[in-house]
């Protein structure tokens, strides 16, 4: 019996969590995003700060927020001109399910070989605000 009460508590608790993180005026954090894998949903509001930017391919970049790598499609391509390999950005934007590694080339001009890295994972964030930090 009491087994089963911490159960459903922790499936209450743990429901609750996942319901604040889904909250559109409160962003997640990458610290809440990669310590709870199942925070992970289509359309989780996120905010990465100071995140290093690992790669550049076509339209898309692939960042590093801790030892996490994640990769961000702005909503505009053209906030990435300005943006280099190794910068420290800020990211805000949602949690997106990644196309296929040919959809990816085709969607976001993407080489074969980053195209396949994004498919073998399971989100990406498609962001409306990518700034460089100072």
């Amino acid at each position: 019996m009491l087994r089963e009460a911490c159960w459903m508590l922790a499936v209450i608790v743990g429901g609750e969590r996942l319901a604040a993180s889904q909250n559109p005026e409160q962003p997640m954090t990458a610290d809440e995003l990669f310590s709870e894998p199942d925070a992970m949903v289509d359309g989780a509001n996120v905010q990465l700060d100071y995140a290093v930017v690992r790669a550049k391919a076509g339209n898309v970049l692939r960042v590093r927020v801790d030892h996490h790598e994640i990769f961000v499609v702005p909503d505009d391509p053209s906030l990435l001109e300005w943006i280099t390999v190794g910068a420290r950005v800020n990211v805000s934007g949602i949690l997106r399910p990644t196309p296929a590694a040919k959809q990816a080339q085709l969607i976001y001009a993407m080489g074969r070989a980053e195209a396949r890295r994004l498919a073998r994972t399971k989100f990406y964030v498609e962001a409306s605000s990518v700034s460089a930090v100072d």
